[in-house]
């Protein structure tokens, strides 16, 4: 993962912005990682399991899910 953050994520100067991109490359991991274990393939295959990325920020409470679509965090409640 470390060199994940230093090839893909050089142009983030801001000590926040690393530490939150790491923390997303590492849902990313485990979702990665999960997609290794044939009973979990077998029941994505069969679509009787959905996995989802999720990112917690406890600073500011915001929950964010990963969009395997855009390869994105979003937020999962707009700001209104």
């Amino acid at each position: 993962m470390l060199d994940t953050l230093k090839k893909d994520y050089v142009h983030l100067h801001d000590l926040e912005e690393r530490e939150t991109a790491a923390a997303e490359e590492n849902v990313l991991f485990g979702l990665d990682n999960l997609h290794s274990y044939t009973c979990v393939q077998d029941r994505l295959m069969d679509g009787s399991l959905r996995l989802h990325g999720w990112f917690f920020k406890i600073a500011t409470a915001e929950m964010f899910a990963f969009d395997p679509e855009t390869r994105q965090f979003s937020p999962l409640v707009a700001e209104g």
